[in-house]
């Protein structure tokens, strides 16, 4: 997995994704379950991890981007519960901890990141050596909606507002781009610096996901030596529906 982020990027990503919570509850009750210390895979700049230390869990946070471990560090060095994280730069197709865990996560659709079925995988194989054997692997993906993968290239859509140094930014993404048979889509996410009127782009980052159909990613799972537990829509109910959210449970065989 390559480093897509620059420092201005990684700073925006971190300033835009604070008001993502909804999962942040979920993941704690699964990580305050599992009784031990959590394993994050694509950890960004600590939206989930840091919850989850500032609650007496022990984390090892590990991202592939220099520029998001940069600012994840910066965030810890004055927490109280600094001494619970771990943070280290890697790619989590290939890192070795030599230990194991009982919960490993990859949170807001990390697991699309992994642009080929080759590297999804050697994820795969490389958290279930990680895993102990009653341990527990959770990640999320999106439904692939097959109206808006067929309208590609698609209308520019604003995702968030936020101040940075008493300047309004907009954050917005356009689907530019569509590759039908590796399963991906090449989105830019853009960012708008507002100030008296004048509106200038201050950064435009082009990220490649890959989109997975939900008995494709049952079946990746099953010969990687795992199971699926629970397949949820979201992360408050209890059951699955068609077209949201897709949030694996798995445990290992």
């Amino acid at each position: 997995m390559k480093d897509e982020y620059n420092k201005i990027e990684a700073i925006l990503y971190d300033l835009s994704s604070k008001n993502k919570k909804d999962d942040i509850l979920f993941y704690l009750k699964y990580a305050k379950a599992s009784g031990g210390e959590v394993l994050e895979l694509g950890c960004g700049t600590g939206r989930v991890s840091i919850p989850l230390i500032e609650q007496g869990v022990k984390v090892t946070a590990i991202d592939s981007s220099q520029n998001m471990i940069r600012v994840l560090r910066e965030k810890v060095r004055n927490l109280e519960n600094r001494k619970y994280i771990k943070i280290i730069r890697g790619d989590l197709t290939k890192i070795k901890l030599n230990k194991k865990f009982n919960l490993i996560i990859m949170p807001f659709r990390v697991f699309q990141c992994l642009s080929n079925v080759n590297e999804q995988q050697e994820a795969l194989s490389n958290i279930k050596r990680h895993l102990t054997p009653n341990g527990l692997l959770i990640f999320d993906i999106y439904y692939p909606n097959l109206k808006i993968l067929s309208n590609i290239p698609s209308q520019e859509e604003i995702d968030c507002e936020f101040i940075l140094r008493n300047k309004r930014i907009v954050k917005s993404h356009v689907n530019r781009g569509i590759d039908i048979s590796n399963q991906t889509v090449t989105t830019d996410i853009i960012y708008y610096e507002c100030f008296r009127g004048k509106k200038k782009i201050i950064s435009r980052n082009a990220v490649k996901t890959r989109y997975s159909f939900r008995f494709e990613v049952e079946h990746l799972l099953k010969l990687n030596g795992f199971f699926i537990k629970q397949l949820l829509s979201d992360y408050k109910s209890q059951k699955f529906v068609v077209g949201k959210e897709m949030v694996f449970v798995c445990g290992r065989r």
